[in-house]
């Protein structure tokens, strides 16, 4: 009996158990769910950062898009000449133009002075017009912020476009805040 039982520990020693096949699968499962969770943690950072970017990219470009109404500066009683820039509406079909001023503005011209008496001009629009600005020349005769707005027909009557230019006139130049700018986008 002695000897069986040796013989027995020589054969246990010899043999390893194994698992059974549910629990090394268990094992396997819990190594593959760690794995996926720090996947899935550096995806979410990733989500984030990505994200963060792309908002601040966005709120930043918001800001800086240009305005229909922007604010120049002008010396009040002096000859301002509005420069408007014409490149987006080369390609349209341009029959008339309309300027209008805002009260304490006129319009300034040493050949035609009974332009300074109207408000609004209206003016067939030439054909062979080829220019990058339309230029016109203004007079401020208050101080203040003064709109001038400048609509574009087609044949039918009908808006292609309106833009608003919005000037400050101040009296001295050291009240100006800002430089004089001639070019409107």
């Amino acid at each position: 009996m002695e000897k069986n039982t040796e013989n027995l520990l020589k054969l246990a020693k010899k043999f390893t158990p194994q698992p059974d096949v549910y629990m090394s699968t268990r094992v396997l499962a819990q190594v593959r769910e760690k794995r996926l969770r720090k996947r899935q943690w550096g995806f979410a950072l990733l989500s984030s950062v990505v994200g963060s970017l792309l908002t601040a990219i966005v709120f930043l470009s918001i800001q800086n898009l240009p305005t229909k109404a922007v604010h120049f500066a002008a010396l009040v009683d002096k000859p301002y000449v509005v420069r408007m820039e014409m490149d987006q509406l080369n390609n349209q079909n341009i029959f008339e133009a309309e300027i209008v001023l805002a009260q304490g503005l006129l319009f300034h011209s040493d050949e035609f002075s009974d332009l300074q008496e109207k408000q609004s001009l209206v003016f067939a629009w030439p054909k062979d017009f080829e220019g990058d600005v339309f230029p016109f020349v203004i007079k401020g005769t208050q101080e203040g912020i003064k709109p001038v707005k400048v609509r574009f027909f087609d044949e039918a009557g009908e808006v292609l476009e309106e833009r608003e230019i919005k000037i400050r006139f101040e009296k001295s130049v050291s009240e100006m805040r800002q430089p004089v700018k001639a070019r409107t986008s």
